[in-house]
């Protein structure tokens, strides 16, 4: 269904377009379609007043005061008695497809698309999205940087906070440029509820164990992550990790080309003529992409790149494709990977400290990103000996990825630190397993921990592996907490040095 077509036929023969939830891309849903001059519905499960205690009730005055019909506290058949007269449904990407609601709705006949897709739709400009169950948010930036230092106005957004349809009617000219390709970051939840999504390039990252409480298994996430390519055509391209061993499960969704990234070679021209390299080794100060399009290499030394880890690598890898795609330059590019800094709370170089360095990572809330991040903590400082620290609240998943990469790895004199809500879990987890380890109740205590008894050349690494909502509201105040505690213990440290030299010996 194209939905362009859908939104005209709605305006013309005046039916209504059905909006469920109203939460950040509901209420620009609602905003930008009302203002298009079409008859909308909005509902959510919570109420009124839940949405005062969430300081969120201007959004329903707001809605409200354009005359648009918003119902709360509507849940599962409660919402068959507004369907009259309904032609579309803008799904919440909050929302399973296995609720009683989207039951109700496709009983009804009525067909369903969500935010994500019908921005791209109405925007009608070349589009990559981005996917995977980590570093979809470095990626995508990558991407916009290139594009960005190649004179091209690409338009940053999707799940790293913009929704892709508050893009819609903007009036800068550039907006509407053929020219000015959208890089969507997209999450599994926005992509569940997509039925009509075709991007021109497709990337697929990774995948490990996220979101099961919501996909259930692995292999339903990983069908649902894959659902990126199931409307290409051989004009479009897919960008997969062919070093992730499950890619062969998501092949015969393809239909576009074909462009790998990953460390085999030969593995790679398995596939296509056009693919990304890796070569990455730190002890042998080896850090290239390289890239072959359309019977040309390309060299790019990452040596320059301020982001450390294999992890970033295949990042980059996948940026590059994706960007040279969309029209980047080989210089505009080059220069995007000498100017990116990373993300913040995403393995970020906080500082050194007497010899002591701090990385944060806060936003590793997986076992998998934890994992991820301890693998290319070690590859990146191979002569160092690694803090880690781990805790919050454990989301569904087996520990036993990072337990194996810590087993006889770790010294009674430089234990894991385990802390928070489930951090005497993991702690068991730990003992259980002979990897030494000990347990803080709070961050602040944890990091304290891991700074008390690291020593000049080891590396201190925040990687929690958990969700933050023990102690914190979201990874960033989780992040932005660990930043003032290292300010606040060199402020500490250096005071307490000043102070010792001013106190009369003790002879």
């Amino acid at each position: 269904m194209n939905l362009v077509k859908k939104i005209q036929e709605i305006k013309v023969l005046g039916q209504k377009i059905l909006v469920v939830g109203l939460g950040i891309s509901g209420y620009e849903t609602a905003k930008k379609l009302s203002a298009q001059g079409l008859d909308l519905i909005c509902i959510d499960k919570a109420k009124e007043e839940e949405f005062a205690r969430r300081n969120q009730i201007d959004k329903i005055t707001d809605l409200r005061s354009l005359k648009i019909s918003v119902n709360l506290g509507i849940d599962g058949e409660d919402v068959a008695s507004l369907l009259k007269g309904v032609a579309l449904c803008v799904l919440s990407p909050g929302i399973s497809l296995e609720s009683s609601i989207v039951a109700a709705i496709e009983r009804a006949k009525i067909p369903i698309c969500n935010e994500l897709e019908l921005g791209i739709d109405l925007l009608s400009v070349p589009t990559v999205v981005v996917t995977g169950s980590n570093g979809k948010s470095t990626t995508v930036s990558l991407i916009h940087e290139m594009l960005q230092h190649s004179a091209i106005d690409s338009k940053l957004c999707g799940n790293v906070g913009i929704p892709v349809i508050s893009l819609v009617g903007i009036s800068n000219e550039s907006s509407n440029n053929k020219n000015s390709p959208l890089v969507v970051e997209a999450s599994s939840y926005q992509i569940e509820t997509c039925y009509h999504l075709k991007p021109k390039v497709g990337v697929w990252l990774n995948i490990s164990e996220n979101h099961l409480e919501r996909h259930g298994t692995i292999e339903r996430y990983l069908r649902t992550k894959a659902k990126i390519f199931e409307r290409q055509t051989k004009s479009d391209f897919a960008i997969i990790n062919i070093d992730d061993p499950r890619h062969t499960q998501i092949l015969n969704l393809i239909d576009s080309e074909i462009l790998g990234f990953g460390q085999d070679q030969e593995k790679l021209k398995n596939f296509s003529k056009n693919f990304a390299l890796i070569e990455y080794s730190p002890i042998n100060s080896k850090d290239l992409v390289l890239i072959y399009l359309n019977n040309k290499k390309e060299t790019y030394d990452c040596s320059e790149l301020k982001i450390d880890g294999i992890h970033n690598r295949y990042n980059l890898a996948a940026a590059l494709l994706a960007a040279r795609i969309l029209g980047a330059t080989e210089q505009g590019s080059r220069d995007a990977i000498s100017e990116f800094t990373g993300l913040r709370h995403r393995f970020q170089r906080l500082g050194t400290f007497e010899g002591i360095s701090l990385i944060n990572d806060s936003k590793s809330t997986t076992v998998a990103a934890s994992s991820v991040a301890l693998t290319s903590a070690r590859q990146a400082y191979p002569n160092s000996d690694i803090h880690l620290l781990i805790g919050g609240m454990v989301k569904a998943g087996s520990w036993d990825p990072l337990i194996q990469l810590l087993k006889g790895k770790v010294s009674a004199a430089k234990p894991v630190v385990c802390f928070g809500g489930d951090g005497k879990l993991l702690f068991s987890h730990c003992k259980s397993n002979l990897i030494p380890a000990v347990y803080e109740p709070k961050m602040k205590d944890a990091f304290l921990s891991a700074m008390t008894r690291a020593t000049s050349g080891d590396i201190v690494l925040f990687s929690p592996g958990c969700a933050s909502f023990d102690e914190f509201l979201n990874f960033e105040d989780r992040g932005e907490a660990l930043e003032r505690e290292f300010i606040n213990y060199g402020a500490r440290y250096s005071a307490r040095n000043v102070l010792s030299e001013q106190l009369p010996s003790s002879r």
